[in-house]
């Protein structure tokens, strides 16, 4: 896991999980192995809000190799921690190991962030039965609200 990922991402588990960053991890395992009793308090946590403009880590970024730091996208749909239905036939996690199984579950990806557009496609089009994917995608364009 980079060090950007447990900003975007939440990932099932096991059991009871806590992800840190790589230099968080590092410093965590040098405290364990300095002393023969390791023992830390954990202080209560509170929620933080990443605003945009973050793109996922697995979003892309356009066709421009050359500056991969310009973006090109003509809009991005939310696609991170979306709870969405879930398939009975595999378990959360996908383990062998894990023997539970939920109607829904929290996941990321072009998967999660498709259905939202989609949406939006089918319900403009509803109204506006002549419109070409051209023209639903100028109004999808200009009516995004931006923070």
């Amino acid at each position: 896991m980079s060090d950007n990922d447990y900003l975007s991402n939440s990932y099932p588990t096991l059991g009871l999980a806590t992800y840190v960053s790589y230099d968080d991890g590092l410093n965590i395992n040098d405290y364990i192995n300095s002393t023969s009793s390791p023992l830390d308090v954990i202080f209560k946590t509170a929620s933080v809000n990443v605003t945009d403009p973050i793109i996922a880590r697995f979003s892309s970024r356009g066709p421009q190799e050359l500056t991969p730091n310009i973006l090109k996208c003509d809009f991005a749909p939310p696609g991170v921690d979306i709870l969405a239905a879930f398939t009975r036939f595999t378990t959360m996690t996908g383990s062998d190991s894990n023997k539970r199984v939920v109607k829904y579950n929290v996941e990321s990806g072009n998967s999660m962030a498709t259905p939202h557009v989609l949406g939006f496609v089918a319900y403009v089009k509803t109204y506006h039965l002549r419109w070409s994917p051209s023209a639903i995608k100028s109004a999808l364009m200009t009516t995004c609200k931006r923070n």
